[in-house]
């Protein structure tokens, strides 16, 4: 997202919650992508609440823009 973002030229907080976003891709959702566990062994319902956030801001930003 945060790639598509540079190519879209989006900066600001839709920018950084795509940065932050990126970050859980992987690791949350493949069981073998952290050494020490699996995802819901590590990710915690804060990490929830705020990804959420992050994906709100999107959204809110992309309804703005059309």
């Amino acid at each position: 997202m945060y790639k598509l973002c540079g190519a879209l030229a989006i900066e600001g907080p839709v920018e950084r919650a795509a940065q932050r976003l990126d970050r859980y891709y992987v690791s949350a959702r493949y069981p073998d992508a952290l050494p020490g566990g699996a995802p819901f062994q590590v990710f915690q319902r804060e990490d929830a609440a705020e990804a959420l956030g992050m994906a709100e801001t999107i959204i809110d930003a992309a309804r703005g823009a059309s």
